[in-house]
């Protein structure tokens, strides 16, 4: 069974941004406080975090309804699938927007070299979100493959058979990415934030 239904709504094709590690390398500008720098990259960071969180858990409810479906417990999977298919352009939107402005601000704080307490904070805040970074980008990129595997179904480009070997390939690789990202999120809960 296919969760494609005729006359919904197609993705855009969104290319997927390039999210690189926190600190890749940029200089702290002359006159730039080294503390309110960093702090701003991370909440831009956090930003992006937040996106992807919505785009994440819409990818697994998604998953998680034909999980149910195969186990009995028989969801309303229509529904489900309707409603998070529908979500995933804003999703991918979202996030796309969140991770343009990181990358205008990315490396500060891995160029900070000041010792303070306060600054050994951030700086370890930051490598925690930069792991969150990294397993969001993957596993909204499995969103995003999943939308545009949709999309490109119900536009004609190939037949429900294909369609369905797609998703049942996508539902089966899903829980590894969903999984990293909710721990890595779990590990950044527990960090002190980065205070200015």
């Amino acid at each position: 069974m296919t969760e494609n239904t005729p006359g919904e709504a197609t993705v855009s094709s969104l290319a997927p941004l390039p999210i690189g590690p926190l600190g890749s390398a940029r200089s702290v500008s002359a006159g730039e406080d080294a503390m309110s720098g960093c702090a701003r990259e991370l909440a831009a960071a956090e930003n992006v975090l937040a996106a992807a969180r919505v785009g994440i858990g819409h990818w697994a409810e998604h998953v998680q309804a034909r999980t149910e479906l195969l186990a009995g417990i028989k969801p309303k999977v229509s529904a489900i699938w309707k409603g998070t298919r529908l979500a995933g352009p804003a999703d991918l939107q979202r996030y796309d927007d969140d991770a343009k402005v990181l990358a205008t601000l990315s490396g500060v704080c891995s160029a900070v070299t000041a010792t303070s307490s306060e600054l050994s904070v951030c700086k370890r805040r930051a490598q925690v979100v930069g792991d969150a970074l990294a397993t969001g980008r993957a596993a909204m990129g499995d969103w995003r493959s999943h939308q545009a595997a949709m999309a490109a179904h119900k536009a004609g480009d190939f037949d429900a058979a294909h369609a369905q070997t797609l998703w049942v390939a996508a539902w089966t690789a899903a829980p590894k990415n969903i999984n990293a990202f909710k721990a890595a999120d779990a590990r950044l809960s527990t960090t002190p934030p980065c205070q200015t």
